[in-house]
């Protein structure tokens, strides 16, 4: 209340203008020590964060990676198996023919390949064509035999094994490795066949 409303004459004149008292109300705010408390405490709450959503970030990126590619693994074994027929799972950017150079995370092929000339010829049957996969996402395939494509015998098994090996670029700690086994199956692991750590400089 202000100070002026406190004297004697004032509350007398106030009476008998019917006002019995007078509030007076003070715009609230924060003072500069109050408000750096504040920054500081969001500072330290993005600090936290930030790194929390990167990791969650790059786990799903890599994610996205392997199961595309697991996925299009396990098709080619079926429809291997379904059909009774050679298929071939190989390394295409444009979609229509398998090529040798590049590498895996620009995209690949899933075609029936009943000539076994591991290429996609005008009668062949192109089952699958995946665009790649997330572009901070690294690839690697490492086999004894051809590292540009693999085949599947009727069978649903293949000639050799082999380790797609997926990282994130920008942090290696963020690594799978696809192993494909002879049976033509595959398991995600974040260790190699052998058990040793995951090797992302390609």
């Amino acid at each position: 209340m202000d100070t002026l409303t406190k004297t004697p004459r004032a509350q007398n004149m106030l009476r008998h203008a019917g006002v019995s008292s007078i509030k007076i109300r003070t715009n609230g705010g924060f003072t500069l020590l109050e408000l750096l408390i504040a920054v500081a405490i969001m500072a330290i709450v993005f600090g936290f964060g930030i790194p929390s959503l990167r990791g969650i970030t790059a786990t799903n990126r890599l994610a996205a990676g392997v199961n595309a590619l697991s996925g299009s693994l396990a098709y080619a074994r079926s429809e291997a198996i379904r059909q009774n027929q050679h298929v071939v799972v190989c390394q295409s950017e444009n979609g229509r023919t398998c090529r040798r150079n590049g590498d895996w995370r620009e995209g690949w092929l899933v075609f029936v390949d009943r000539n076994r000339n591991r290429q996609v010829d005008g009668d062949e049957t192109i089952l699958q064509h995946h665009t790649g996969i997330p572009s901070r996402l690294g690839v690697v395939y490492r086999a004894f035999g051809s590292k540009h494509y693999l085949a599947y015998r009727p069978s649903g098994a293949t000639k050799t094994n082999g380790t797609f090996t997926i990282c994130d670029q920008s942090d290696n700690h963020y690594a799978r490795a696809v192993i494909l086994i002879k049976s033509g199956r595959v398991r995600i692991s974040k260790r190699k066949p052998d058990g040793t750590p995951l090797d992302c400089s390609g």
